[in-house]
């Protein structure tokens, strides 16, 4: 699970994995060459690639849960790179009490190809191994588990992430703790795969640390410790874990967040309703939003726009003010000078 990163700066969260090896296709070769049929090579590879395709969507069906899960993700990832604004999708502050799915639609979020790529191989790698074992229903249910507590632990605690970080690291939790009962299960998690997760784990929280790329890093511990909690059969305990994350994130934020972004969430929820037309709604929140961060450069922007929507143009040109005063980088992009001129002249037409 990433980190998101407001538009001053401020951290918002990420994952990592590795691209899957070829699966070797054994071939018999014809002996006999016949003239007008394609040469026995291109046939073999023709038909490795038809069968691997095939194969795929055979195994999407067979593990549904893993499947769509996959398909999920693919999806509202690419629909918040091309058509749907990501912040519709996020967990923020403001916004979560009256629509708590985005605690579920946060981890089908990534923020760009790699991420997803990552996120989804080791996904589908781990998962259907998973519903393999247990079966459709439990794996849902291990997959909402997941989701659920590794979103609202990092949430709660930090400014939230996107991504399926958290969840792979709770599936591969589950099958470490069982590696010991079920043999099977050493012959996927192997040390090398297990010296790898273990590293990434650790190097996510140097880079983090060192301030070169923000990582949910609460969401990998808690993912991790929940499926290693739930492998060892201890799944109320996980059950009552992720009910209590989930009931922090929409109650307790407020006294346990330490991650500075309250405001600029506030911020964020409110351009979503300015967007919907409910602009005076929206000024309620970037109110809200300058008492949490009155130094935010992003949220004096934001309260310069819904109060421009509104027409309040003497306002919204103060507000817009305030912002380059902040962050004068931002002069650039709002012509102070213009806007002052053209509210003089409203104010000459009234």
């Amino acid at each position: 699970m990433p980190s998101r990163r407001s538009r001053d700066g401020r951290v918002l969260r990420l994952g990592r994995s590795r691209i899957p090896p070829e699966n070797p296709c054994l071939v018999r070769m014809r002996t006999v060459v016949e003239p007008e049929r394609p040469s026995p090579v291109h046939a073999a590879a023709d038909g490795a690639g038809s069968e691997r395709f095939s194969g795929i969507l055979v195994d999407v069906f067979r593990w549904p849960a893993t499947g769509a899960t996959v398909i999920l993700a693919l999806v509202a990832s690419v629909a918040t790179w091309t058509v749907v604004p990501s912040h519709h999708l996020w967990m923020v502050e403001p916004l979560l009490m009256s629509e708590p799915w985005r605690v579920i639609t946060s981890v089908f979020v990534h923020l760009d190809i790699v991420h997803l790529s990552l996120n989804l191989y080791w996904t589908w790698i781990l998962g259907k191994e998973v519903e393999r074992r247990i079966g459709t229903q439990r794996t849902l249910a291990l997959l909402f588990a997941l989701a659920v507590g590794s979103s609202s632990a990092e949430y709660v605690l930090l400014s939230g992430g996107v991504g399926l970080s958290g969840v792979v690291y709770g599936l591969f939790g589950y099958l470490w703790s069982r590696r010991g009962a079920d043999p099977s299960i050493r012959e996927l998690l192997t040390n090398t795969i297990i010296a790898f997760f273990v590293g990434c784990f650790l190097l996510c929280i140097a880079v983090t640390v060192a301030g070169w790329y923000p990582v949910a890093n609460i969401a990998h511990a808690v993912g991790w410790g929940l499926g290693a909690m739930i492998g060892k059969g201890w799944t109320r305990k996980a059950a009552a874990l992720s009910i209590t994350l989930l009931i922090a994130a929409l109650l307790g934020r407020p006294f346990l967040n330490f991650g500075g972004t309250r405001g600029e969430e506030h911020a964020q929820s409110a351009i979503s309703l300015a967007e919907t037309g409910r602009s005076r709604d929206a000024l309620e929140w970037t109110r809200k939003a300058i008492e949490l961060d009155p130094e935010s450069a992003y949220v004096w922007h934001t309260h310069g726009f819904v109060l421009y929507e509104l027409q309040r143009f003497d306002e919204g040109l103060a507000a817009y003010e305030r912002a380059v005063e902040l962050a004068p980088e931002l002069a650039r992009d709002i012509d102070i000078e213009g806007m002052r001129a053209e509210v003089e002249e409203w104010h000459r037409s009234r």
